[in-house]
């Protein structure tokens, strides 16, 4: 979390946004991080680790152990601490099972759907053109881009990579296939 407040307060800055709710603004770098607004992000942080772990343990069967741990085997090295692992690294572990593109892992979800490639249709959403892009402004707006691009990696997410069918549509219409 980042806490722009003392610089606020500094140049007599202040924040008068308008919210609905007492947690609206928790992670508003405007304000300090109070003790109740870092337990609900520590708990948010736990319950996302775990589910992350559950889908590890589902998807990739060497670690249905029915331990609580996720472990290389071979070295006894815990994997489920937050560590990025690079390709090579994730397959020696197990935790994928081949390294390649987008494109061979869409064709290989279509397979294990026993769905033939044309048949398939991949919905990617991308983000809306502004207004900003349309009159050719965006380039001049470098700076703010740079700037929200600052603010949106400050905001925690939550990724998971699974080795599960992900949704996949049909060509001829908009029915999900495969388990949900």
């Amino acid at each position: 979390h980042y806490d722009f407040s003392g610089f606020l307060e500094r140049w007599n800055i202040k924040d008068d946004s308008i919210a609905s709710g007492k947690h609206k603004q928790m992670l508003s770098m405007t304000r300090e991080l109070t003790d109740e607004h870092r337990d609900i992000i520590k708990d948010y942080i736990d319950e996302s680790f775990l589910r992350f772990k559950q889908i590890v343990k589902q998807g990739r069967p060497v670690f249905r152990d029915g331990t609580k741990h996720i472990t290389d085997k071979a070295t006894d090295t815990d994997l489920a601490t937050g560590k990025m692992f690079s390709a090579q690294k994730a397959k020696e572990y197990q935790l994928i099972d081949k390294i390649g593109f987008l494109d061979e892992a869409l064709d290989r979800a279509a397979a294990l759907a026993n769905l033939q490639p044309q048949n398939v249709r991949i919905v990617q959403y991308k983000k809306p053109t502004s207004l900003l892009n349309l009159t050719g402004l965006a380039q001049q707006q470098a700076t703010g881009n740079r700037l929200q691009t600052l603010l949106e990696l400050a905001a925690p997410r939550a990724y998971y990579l699974t080795t599960s069918l992900p949704v996949l549509i049909t060509a001829t219409g908009m029915e999900p296939l495969g388990d949900q």
